[in-house]
């Protein structure tokens, strides 16, 4: 019965593709220190062996300033409401507050003409003033307490004018200082912000740069470990062929080596 051929069966596996870099290495320190230089790195000198420091940073610091930007960066509610009621009275007085002071004008003058009616009654009695003339003089008085109620309302009116303009400065100046305090105030917290930001940052970069400087070391260090290693392998090297030589040399002199011919005439120069 004639044998299955199994797939496979017979058929040698292939060489794994040699490294270049270590068949370079080999060819300048011999596979021997190669082989002890890797020894040496694997065992004291892996990646991390000096150690390094955490260059994870905690934002705590800046969670505070977030904090402070949620409490204090916007206004409070009753400089609003204040702000709110300032500009509801830009237009002037109220018409509750007109007749407030017309009611205390209109008070003031009829206790005037009253009081000077009353003073004129007494005059024209002392005077036996009577009649047109009397009547005259209480017309007058009565006009002068008109015209004086006309001065007033006047007044009332400049006076609104001038109220508007206080209202309106006071309200222009405390809506500035709102916001120049706000300013102020975000400035402060973002310049914060930023400082400690930078810190982070720098304080981060520092830890970096030992981290660098370790790995740098460790490079370094796995190098002199490398080429120690081969140093100390190829000085085995030449001092094995050294030896060798001298052992061939020896023995050449002695009469135990060399060629046929050599040992011919060596025999020959002995007879």
């Amino acid at each position: 019965m004639a044998k299955k051929n199994r797939p496979g069966k017979g058929k040698g596996k292939g060489k794994p593709a040699r490294d270049p870099q270590r068949a370079a290495l080999e060819a300048l320190y011999g596979k021997t220190g190669v082989g002890a230089g890797n020894a040496l790195i694997n065992k004291f000198l892996q990646p991390g062996a000096l150690g390094r420091v955490d260059t994870t940073l905690e934002g705590g610091s800046l969670d505070r300033y977030k904090g402070l930007e949620t409490k204090y960066g916007t206004r409070d509610p009753m400089q609003d409401e204040v702000l709110g009621r300032m500009k509801a009275g830009l237009g002037g007085y109220t018409s509750p507050e007109y007749q407030a002071q017309r009611e205390q004008m209109q008070r003031g003058i009829e206790g005037n003409t009253a009081t000077g009616m009353a003073q004129l009654a007494k005059a024209q009695a002392r005077g036996k003033v009577y009649g047109a003339a009397g009547v005259a003089q209480q017309q007058n008085l009565l006009r002068g307490a008109q015209q004086t109620k006309d001065q007033l309302e006047q007044d009332l009116y400049v006076k609104n004018i001038d109220e508007m303009s206080r209202r309106n400065l006071e309200y222009g100046q405390y809506g500035r200082g709102l916001t120049e305090e706000e300013f102020a105030r975000q400035n402060e917290l973002n310049r914060g912000f930023s400082d400690e930001e930078s810190r982070l940052r720098e304080e981060q970069l520092e830890r970096q740069k030992i981290n660098l400087g370790q790995a740098n070391a460790e490079t370094a260090a796995q190098i002199g470990a490398f080429t120690g290693a081969g140093g100390t392998a190829i000085a085995k090297e030449k001092d094995r062929e050294a030896q060798r030589i001298q052992r061939e040399g020896i023995r050449l002199l002695g009469g135990g080596g060399g060629t046929t011919r050599d040992r011919a005439r060596r025999r020959a120069s002995r007879r």
